[in-house]
């Protein structure tokens, strides 16, 4: 069985995972590393005692795979953000097309 520091510290190995996916666009296998993410960040908030439960001598190294969490998480997000704006207004000028095809009559492609 996983304690909270291993889980914390498989959790940050898949965030470096994500982050070269990201910066590759295999947004698919990125996806599925996320899933995998969200479930070992659901089993650390489950645990919901990791602080009380860590040894003093833990402390900063929980810190430091916290720190590089997020500063992971954020330069994800540098590449993540930009392709789902895009294909945001990819998907809303698809929808505008439809909805002027049905307004004047023009049969859909």
């Amino acid at each position: 069985m996983l304690t909270q520091l291993d889980t914390l510290q498989l959790l940050l190995a898949r965030y470096n995972e994500m982050l070269a996916l990201a910066e590759a666009n295999d947004w698919e296998a990125l996806a599925a590393v996320g899933e995998e993410c969200a479930r070992l960040r659901s089993a650390l908030q489950a645990a919901d005692y990791m602080l009380e439960q860590a040894s003093p001598a833990d402390l900063p190294l929980l810190q430091q795979n916290l720190e590089a969490i997020l500063a992971l998480d954020a330069r994800i997000r540098e590449h993540t953000i930009p392709c789902l704006e895009s294909t945001r207004q990819l998907l809303s000028g698809a929808v505008r097309d439809r909805n002027l095809r049905k307004a004047y009559g023009a049969p859909d492609f």
